[in-house]
């Protein structure tokens, strides 16, 4: 299982190059025998000390979610909201 907190920092969303990147190298880490069953996307649930960490919004984790989503399709994409 891969997990990874997706944030907006200093009012910037994660790049869609900076996405498309994290899905090949986890797709180069399966080529290799890496035996990932699953990826974990969540945002910020509460302050931190950066307070240029902002959550994003459940529509942007969605649209991430997605890109995985496509580029890995062997790959069970889970999505945890900062609400609920």
């Amino acid at each position: 299982m891969i997990q990874t907190m997706l944030l907006r920092w200093k009012g910037s969303l994660v790049p869609r190059e900076e996405m498309e990147a994290y899905t090949q190298r986890l797709a180069d880490l399966l080529l290799r025998g890496c035996r990932i069953d699953r990826v974990q996307l969540y945002t910020v649930a509460r302050h931190t000390r950066e307070s240029e960490a902002k959550p994003i919004t459940n529509l942007q984790l969605d649209r991430l979610a997605d890109l995985v989503r496509h580029h890995l399709p062997m790959l069970e994409v889970e999505v945890f909201y900062k609400h609920g």
